[in-house]
């Protein structure tokens, strides 16, 4: 029996004297059970210090004394009224009354202890867990049936208490069956959210009517058709990039897709370029220089292939060229006949004038060529590469250390500026 802090239970005396012992407050709080009936103080027992007479002489059996503070129980759990001691202001506090107070909360603590002990000490009673049987597979705690009692079962009586049928019948929750690999389900032949037919964990059911899995967005699935027999490999392949249409041939070797046309197609690379040149074979004479002076080349007024870089264009009257922002390799090649020394320039400039005059004033060497005059097959040339990162304008200017006619050898209808040339590559972005 355990040991308890505010109950005992005594062997039936003769004398029908018993000792309490345990401390109480108030001989009221002191109660008595005999052959299961609980006595009456006054009518059925007293007390008299620790002593407590049954004056009944009726009744058999142990004799069970225990306490029961106020707070403790259902019907003395209200306060203040229950309260040993309640102060009021103004009044004298005494070491009794506090003494008093501290005890009520001990002996309230105390028969909580003893309750669980109790509990702990009859499993099985109402209100209590019971003891469970020896067997292994009695560990689920459920209702017996009966207010206030529990009971250990086993799987097999709570699979009937939760209505679980490993068959698959009416109103019943399906289980795993002892199959490898289990079934969820067997022999299913309805609607399984679409039309599935035959044993779902089998090689023999389909996903009627061969229902192909779908690819959202720029990539289309292919192949194959799901036969749930199987782990499959997914085919599929971009039929759209950023929602444009992409060509039906595949990249080769060197290829790459390009968007041309609102669609993506492949093809081989190949940069934007445009060229220059003045074609004269008219015996036009050449444009007069004098020493030490720069002048714009040649009149381009023919242009190969210009537009292929877009937003790039010639304007005869001045030469200038109109540059779009991007990253260019550029060459080029001028006559330099009647000139003792002469030196090529492509000049840049941010704004073009009317007659390319600012190229003159307000540019900056972009890049340079030279040549030295050795009779009449001298020419200067350059080449550079220029990064753009806004519109910006060109012209290709000629320095000349001494005056003549350059692009002539001084007689009348002499040689022209027929190869004057400026070649312009565009890398990619």
């Amino acid at each position: 029996m355990p040991d308890y802090l505010s109950k005992v239970v005594w062997e039936k005396d003769a004398g029908h004297e018993y000792n309490i012992p345990f401390s109480f407050l108030d001989s009221s709080h002191i109660k008595v059970s005999a052959n299961g009936v609980i006595l009456t103080l006054t009518t059925d027992y007293t007390i008299s210090g620790d002593t407590l007479t049954i004056i009944a002489s009726s009744y058999d059996g142990d004799v069970i004394i225990y306490r029961e503070t106020p707070g403790s129980t259902q019907a003395t759990r209200n306060t203040p009224e229950n309260q040993y001691v309640d102060f009021a202001n103004g009044s004298v506090i005494t070491e009794a009354d506090l003494d008093n107070s501290s005890l009520q909360s001990i002996y309230v603590a105390q028969e909580a202890m003893d309750k669980a002990l109790e509990a702990e000490a009859t499993p099985g009673a109402s209100g209590n867990v019971p003891v469970p049987d020896a067997s292994q597979d009695d560990y689920i705690l459920t209702a017996d049936g009966v207010a206030g009692s529990s009971v250990w079962s086993t799987t097999s009586d709570v699979q009937t208490i939760l209505n679980v049928d490993s068959a698959h019948t009416a109103s019943t929750i399906p289980i795993r069956d002892a199959s490898t690999p289990p079934k969820i389900l067997t022999d299913v032949t309805g609607d399984l959210t679409g039309n599935v037919t035959g044993d779902v964990s089998g090689s023999a059911g389909t996903l009627s009517p061969g229902k192909t899995i779908e690819i959202t967005g720029d990539v289309e699935y292919i192949s194959p058709v799901y036969t749930g027999s199987a782990d499959i490999t997914a085919a599929s392949e971009v039929v759209k990039i950023r929602g444009e249409s992409v060509s039906e041939d595949s990249p080769a070797e060197g290829e790459t897709l390009r968007y041309r046309d609102s669609v993506w197609t492949p093809e081989t690379y190949i940069p934007g370029w445009a060229g220059f040149a003045e074609l004269q074979t008219d015996g036009t004479e050449g444009k007069v220089t004098g020493s030490s002076d720069s002048m714009d080349t040649v009149p381009l007024n023919t242009t190969l292939a210009n537009g292929s870089i877009t937003g790039m264009t010639l304007d005869d009257a001045t030469d200038v060229i109109t540059v779009p922002a991007g990253t260019y390799i550029v060459r080029w090649q001028v006559p330099c006949y009647s000139s003792t020394a002469s030196i090529s320039y492509l000049k840049q400039s941010d704004a073009a004038t009317v007659d390319g005059s600012g190229f003159l004033e307000d540019s900056t060497i972009e890049g340079t060529g030279s040549c030295v005059y050795t009779g009449n097959t001298d020419q200067s040339q350059g080449e550079v590469r220029i990064v753009v990162a806004t519109t910006v304008y060109w012209q290709l200017q000629l320095y000349t250390s001494s005056s003549g006619k350059i692009g002539t050898s001084d007689a009348a209808g002499g040689r022209s500026f027929y190869y004057s040339t400026i070649f312009v590559i565009k890398e990619p972005s």
